[in-house]
């Protein structure tokens, strides 16, 4: 019965020993799985932050030239007033008749081309 036993242990030992060896190549495979998947977000992960570099670049050349438009603009606006200002409805008509006619112009060339 000793000898039978042993036989038996041994046998449920080289199973045991089979089992873990399984378990462990099934470890090895799902690591190297999560390896590659961790990389390929780091990879992902690494291009969006250039991307969102690269754009908060172009915001800044773009907020840069806004501002230069606006003081642009702010200064032909007080230009405009003040020339409204100082030459009153002559001033108001011939901005008027200039604007309609570069639109008739701009319309007429528009349609002439098409």
């Amino acid at each position: 019965r000793g000898s039978g036993a042993g036989a038996k242990g041994g046998g449920t030992s080289a199973a045991d020993a089979a089992t873990a060896d399984a378990m462990e190549k099934q470890n090895d495979a799902l690591m190297n799985s999560l390896s590659s998947k961790v990389d390929a977000l780091k990879n992902i992960t690494i291009s969006i932050n250039n991307e969102v570099n690269e754009q908060n670049k172009e915001l800044d050349q773009m907020q840069t030239g806004m501002g230069a438009a606006g003081g642009l603009f702010d200064r032909t606006m007080k230009g405009v007033t003040t020339m409204f200002s100082s030459h009153g409805n002559q001033s108001i008509a011939l901005m008027s008749g200039i604007a309609v006619t570069a639109f008739l112009l701009i319309w007429v060339l528009v349609r002439v081309r098409a």
